[in-house]
């Protein structure tokens, strides 16, 4: 994570914790909408599983009615679980961009149910049929944006009941129904939208967010700070595919798109406007295969005369994209931070420490590049030196890397 999105998330907290401190709601809605402006819906999700359950454990037990709330509202919460699980388990489309657009959707709604103090008032009698209800599809619609705003919080408001038993009525629901939502996440965070598994040299779908290792030892301390002196000569961002729509208003002016042979143009990048938009098709395999198209010597060619674009543009911003931000895309961004900075190459591959947490280089790319460039070995030494910086915080990759037949790119 870098400094921006720690900042933006501190941020983030801070508003939202200011709106739950202050009226026992908000907490979740308006710390994902802000934290998505720099994170991945996934990661957002996330961050907030902890922090929701332990402010909710606390404010369910905060009153004197802990049993009568439950007895009254147990059926709403288990509806609620249930809805989150069943979407998890038929959908699974948190992190895809129509997933963004829904929460935003329901983001906008919350507000407006809020600004215009629509409060309708429900009869004490419909509550064993409505409580249900109303759960399984709080559940649901949590499942897919990863809240429960609506119709969760406007139902509750619309409930005769006083201000202490609401507050602590929503403690007590939130609890229960995120109940669920970790093994939920952890179905849907751990295992992306990604490139499918077609070949076993391929990488493996649930690659790229495996990231928690060891903590990085001395050395890897000193290998980040020399990534952290490498300024490039413009800005790069990296990732995949699902990522796009979080970027358009980032100030882009340039997009790499190396995708594979029959896969269609992301229409994600629609909305970028103008842009320097340059498509590169092959897939992701660094030898040749039956049935799969490799990277050629022309395709570092279009990469690199790309570059010479980049380069002419003042205070350019790059993008670069593969499907799932891990191998290609990372090995293109390395390529063009280097391109130029001839005598520089192992650190600009150390950069993609700082730019991308998740990565491993398609080999092939760099020999070419190497080649093209006339650098006489520098930037796979450059490639390898990432590599070892990266098994040395994260060694459990080792493994995977040896699982899917690439084990022979595991520095010696």
């Amino acid at each position: 994570m870098t400094e921006l999105q720690m900042l933006v998330v501190a941020g983030a907290f801070i508003l939202a914790g200011i709106a739950k401190g202050a009226i026992g709601i908000g907490l979740p809605p308006i710390a994902i909408g802000v934290m998505t402006l720099s994170l991945p819906l996934g990661d957002a999700l996330a961050i907030m599983t902890i922090p929701t359950m332990i402010t909710n454990v606390w404010q369910a037990f905060s009153g004197r009615r802990f049993m009568p709330l439950l007895r009254r509202f147990g059926g709403m919460a288990a509806a609620a679980v249930v809805g989150v699980i069943g979407v998890a388990a038929l959908l699974g489309t948190l992190g895809k961009a129509g997933t963004l657009g829904w929460m935003g959707c329901l983001l906008v709604l919350y507000a407006l149910i809020a600004l215009f103090a629509w409060r309708p008032v429900m009869p004490r009698a419909a509550e064993p049929w409505l409580n249900p209800l109303i759960g399984l599809a709080s559940g649901a619609v949590a499942g897919i944006t990863g809240m429960a705003a609506v119709p969760f919080l406007p139902y509750m408001q619309s409930l005769q009941i006083s201000k202490d038993d609401l507050i602590q009525g929503l403690g007590h629901q939130h609890d229960r129904w995120r109940g669920g939502a970790p093994s939920h996440l952890r179905g849907r965070v751990d295992r992306p939208e990604g490139a499918p598994r077609r070949l076993a040299r391929d990488v493996p779908q649930d690659f790229p967010l495996r990231h928690a290792g060891a903590r990085p030892e001395h050395g890897a301390r000193l290998v980040l700070r020399g990534s952290l002196m490498f300024t490039p000569a413009f800005k790069v961002t990296i990732c995949g595919i699902p990522e796009l729509p979080q970027h358009f208003a980032a100030g882009v002016t340039h997009v790499l798109s190396i995708i594979d042979t029959h896969e269609p143009r992301p229409t994600a990048l629609d909305s970028y406007g103008e842009i320097d938009h340059e498509l590169i098709r092959f897939d992701d395999i660094v030898a040749e295969y039956a049935g799969f198209e490799a990277c050629t010597p022309a395709d570092i060619e279009q990469l690199l005369a790309f570059g010479e674009r980049v380069r002419a543009h003042p205070d350019a911003h790059v993008l670069v994209h593969c499907h799932a931000g891990v191998s290609r895309s990372t090995a293109a961004a390395a390529i063009l931070m280097a391109q130029f900075r001839p005598g520089e190459e192992e650190a600009a591959f150390l950069k993609l420490l700082e730019l991308r947490k998740h990565g491993w280089p398609n080999t092939r790319m760099v020999e070419f590049a190497d080649r093209l460039l006339e650098r006489d070995g520098a930037m796979l030494k450059g490639l390898v030196a990432y590599r070892r910086a990266l098994l040395n915080e994260k060694p459990h990759l080792s493994e995977i890397i040896k699982n899917i037949g690439r084990g022979h790119e595991l520095p010696v």
